[in-house]
């Protein structure tokens, strides 16, 4: 029977152990070696020689002297990451927008930008677009292709994460496309290939409110004058969990329109309300117009969420009974509306699950919300770059 274990030659031990410091390093910011050694059971002199070891890889740097312990003795060295000796790239497609960042290896973004173009569902289009935003990062940040770790592209669609291959996607008409091997041909660095909601979920884990939480799911939402839907990250244990063909939180929930629900508030946009000017022109409120008016306590905005929140929980309510998450993330251009988006889900959930899965589960919103999958897609790169390498021995 296949067992998991991290012996082995004396090479791997030492990336497996590498790995682990490195990660504990990233973890605690700031930490030295003798707190390592404790943590790890390793001996000081294992943790001087991998210390040593990173640092001449520049992985790691010496930061000073920290506080000597209550026993007294010498002050020990303390470590952290080089957050600037390699950057990650993410990018976000959607119909018309492409979304990316520039991160550090500490998943501080650097860069940011958003590029908007013409509708068209062509191949040549969708990488030419990708391609466009990709060198505005590069070049206005003045990073070298050589520091670039990796870039994540992130689309809404079933995607075989492991080939960087797209199954389907709204984005092209075309099937199982391998836009990961016409990128590879374009820059020197890998690209790994994810679901939105999916990377979204391993960006929660990195920079967001799911840091240190193993179990948790992210709901993406994306909501328009004539479209609206939601998609699903799932993490077990600290890992995306995919389904047996990609599939996975891929729930086919259609979210009321923006003008589907205005439509019946429209006797609301009186004179003096933030909407009063789009009365007799529903179809022209966009997104932004509303998290920016519920943001002011708009009656009509505020009203809009809590509607919305109302189907958004009835949605999730099952698949949250199912997998009995520590915390629900939104995130999408949506985060940041606040209690009246996530009262009305916590409200509809609370009515068709347990009450002791309701008193464990927390509601929470992507700080960085418009950005959320762009700096998910460039954590999937982190994620994999900071594992722990695991061996397989019969």
């Amino acid at each position: 029977m296949n067992h998991l274990h991290q012996t082995g030659s004396y090479k791997l031990v030492r990336s497996i152990n590498g790995h682990l410091v490195l990660n504990l390093i990233r973890e605690h910011q700031k930490i030295s070696g003798s707190e390592l050694s404790k943590m790890t059971g390793m001996r000081p002199s294992t943790i001087s020689s991998l210390l040593k070891e990173l640092e001449g890889k520049n992985l790691i740097v010496n930061i000073g002297k920290g506080e000597s312990t209550s026993r007294g003795g010498k002050r020990p060295f303390l470590w952290r990451i080089n957050n600037t000796v390699a950057y990650v790239i993410g990018v976000d497609v959607e119909i018309g927008e492409v979304t990316s960042v520039l991160m550090d290896l500490d998943g501080k973004i650097v860069y940011k930008a958003v590029n908007t173009f013409k509708p068209k569902r062509t191949i040549n289009d969708l990488i030419s677009n990708i391609e466009v935003s990709v060198n505005e990062v590069l070049y206005k940040s003045c990073i070298s292709t050589e520091k670039i770790l990796g870039m994540g592209i992130a689309v809404a669609g079933i995607v075989d994460y492991q080939t960087g291959v797209i199954k389907i996607t709204d984005l092209l008409p075309k099937i199982d496309f391998d836009i990961s091997s016409i990128f590879k041909e374009k820059y020197s660095f890998p690209t790994f290939v994810e679901n939105n909601a999916n990377a979204a979920s391993i960006g929660a884990k990195w920079v967001g409110p799911a840091i240190g939480v193993n179990n948790f799911m992210t709901v993406l939402i994306e909501v328009g004058a004539e479209v609206g839907g939601l998609g699903l990250g799932i993490i077990i244990n600290g890992k995306i969990y995919h389904g047996f063909s990609f599939c996975s939180g891929e729930l086919d929930v259609q979210l009321p329109t923006i003008t589907g629900i205005l439509g019946h508030l429209r006797h609301k946009m009186v004179k003096g309300t933030y909407f009063h000017k789009f009365q007799n022109q529903v179809r022209k409120i966009t997104l932004h117009h509303l998290v920016n008016a519920a943001k002011l306590e708009d009656v009509v905005a505020i009203q809009y969420f809590q509607k919305l929140g109302h189907v958004i929980g009835k949605a999730i309510a099952s698949p949250i009974a199912l997998l009995n998450p520590e915390l629900v993330v939104i995130t999408g251009k949506i985060a940041g509306v606040g209690a009246p988006l996530l009262q009305s889900i916590r409200r509809e959930v609370q009515l068709h699950t347990l009450d002791i899965t309701n008193q464990a589960v927390r509601f929470g919103e992507h700080p960085y919300g418009s950005f959320s999958v762009s700096i998910g897609a460039a954590s999937l790169i982190l994620d994999d770059f900071f594992k722990v390498p695991i061996v397989q021995q019969e």
